[in-house]
């Protein structure tokens, strides 16, 4: 009954990452979420280029959002700690790698229907940023 206990810090790490599947696969999850959140809120700002036309603006807004939810729901389907892996031996390239593409690569790549962008034509050779 006399027994000092000692609060555990939320800092110090009880079993070693390299001990423990749940925890290196938690610890992954929370990483992959960062990823996509990260990547999220690049598409939320959307780092468009001044000087675009709000017709093409709204164009790459658009395919922003298409392009994002198909990642979404692509990474939803595998397992936490094999996200990016499992996505760059599906479509040979990575999610960063895949930002850096024209769109009309992105919409192959994904498989995306180009009808479902309606200002498809004004778009399909910029990046997702509104650069040539």
């Amino acid at each position: 009954m006399g027994q000092d206990s000692k609060p555990v810090s939320s800092s110090q790490v009880l079993v070693g990452s390299g001990k423990s599947r749940r925890l290196s696969a938690m610890a992954e999850s929370v990483q992959a979420k960062k990823v996509l959140q990260k990547q999220s809120a690049q598409l939320d700002k959307s780092g468009l280029m001044d000087g675009i036309k709000p017709g093409v603006q709204q164009a790459l807004i658009e395919a922003q959002h298409i392009i994002g939810d198909r990642i979404e729901t692509i990474m939803s389907v595998y397992p936490q700690n094999k996200k990016n892996s499992l996505f760059k031996l599906r479509f040979g390239v990575t999610v960063d790698q895949l930002f850096q593409l024209k769109i009309n690569q992105i919409f192959q790549i994904l498989k995306l229907d180009v009808h479902q962008l309606k200002s498809y034509r004004l778009v399909e050779n910029l990046d997702l940023s509104g650069h040539d």
